[in-house]
């Protein structure tokens, strides 16, 4: 009687968690198919009700990341990651980790990414993928072309290992190499905008401006409009000491997606140069406010008070720029000059 009473229950139990699996799968159905239509918040609610019956099915959990990948909701991701990794059985899967480094990437925090790219490049060291993620965030410059050229090797067709390795080589000072690589970009993939936008970059890093604005001249009736070369305009306005025409440039850049940040850099450059230092320390610590570790606004900060003869608190500016990139071989003669006065 017992016995079949056991066998009962087992049954039941069976039944209901038959049940439960295929709201599982419809509810993760229903979400992949908000996910095709772009309806993201139908398809975050969906995961988040299956995983309520399920909390540690990978599955979901796995989509749920994508969903908020694709939302550019880079904290809830990598909360969700950080989450799942701890669920027994998961700790060490591979593809959880790497997505975890990626995201870190993403969200603009290459120091826990690159963290993650090297522990999990040790264990697949002929992964591609990390291999240009580990280019794309180490600080050593010889570190990210040696392992941006074996992601190119292994992997010939991805142009965003191209474009790394030209930005790693002109980092590393080898202005020739970066040009050969953004040719190599040219010849196999076609000329688009990040090609002669790379080339200018290049020419400003070695303040060669001639170079700079002709290659800018002959990128603009294709890209003149495109904010980046407009934010390079500006520079080349600046170094020509046209700060009229350059402010006029970076507060029409004010708002566009990608280049924000450094055309209020570039205002806040700009109301120095005129002799305003309460305006260009006004923006500067309103970019600090949103990110506090912008060294350019830190230093421009910096200047502004010494122009208000505020010699303790400028020394405390650039101090604290020299703390977050300590190779500013300027700032530091400014710093030791500003001290023994």
């Amino acid at each position: 009687m017992r016995s079949n009473l056991a066998k009962l229950m087992l049954l039941v139990g069976a039944l209901a968690l038959g049940g439960c699996q295929d709201q599982i799968s419809e509810l993760n159905e229903q979400a992949l198919a908000s996910l095709d239509k772009g309806d993201f918040q139908s398809a975050e609610e969906s995961l988040k009700e299956a995983i309520r019956i399920d909390p540690t099915n990978r599955t979901l959990r796995r989509n749920l990341v994508e969903v908020y990948l694709r939302e550019e909701h880079w904290d809830d991701a990598i909360q969700l990651l950080k989450s799942t990794l701890q669920i027994a059985g998961l700790g060490s899967d591979l593809e959880l980790r790497t997505l975890l480094a990626q995201t870190y990437v993403m969200a603009g925090d290459n120091v826990m990414g690159s963290a993650l790219v090297r522990e999990v490049l040790e264990e697949d060291p002929e992964n591609e993928y990390l291999l240009y993620l580990d280019g794309l965030t180490a600080t050593s410059p010889k570190r990210a072309i040696e392992s941006l050229e074996k992601a190119i090797e292994l992997n010939p067709d991805r142009k965003e290992s191209y474009l790394a390795l030209a930005k790693a080589q002109s980092y590393d000072g080898d202005t020739e190499a970066a040009l050969a690589t953004l040719d190599r970009i040219a010849e196999k993939f076609g000329e688009s905008v990040e090609i002669p936008l790379h080339r200018v970059s290049l020419f400003l890093r070695e303040n060669d401006f001639q170079r700079a604005q002709a290659e800018l001249d002959r990128a603009k009736e294709k890209y003149g409009e495109v904010p980046l070369a407009r934010l390079y305009q500006g520079y080349l306005a600046v170094a020509d000491r046209r700060t009229e025409e350059a402010l006029e440039i970076f507060e029409s850049l004010d708002g566009e997606e990608g280049v924000t940040q450094e055309a209020r850099l570039g205002q806040s450059l700009c109301h120095l140069i005129q002799g305003d230092p309460n305006a260009a320390i006004e923006i500067s610590e309103q970019i600090l406010e949103e990110d506090n570790s912008e060294t350019v606004a830190m230093n421009l900060v910096g200047l502004g008070q010494l122009k208000r003869l505020q010699r303790f608190l400028a020394k405390q500016s650039l101090e604290r720029s020299l703390e977050n990139n300590p190779d500013q071989p300027t700032i530091q003669a400014l710093v030791d000059q500003i001290g023994g006065k």
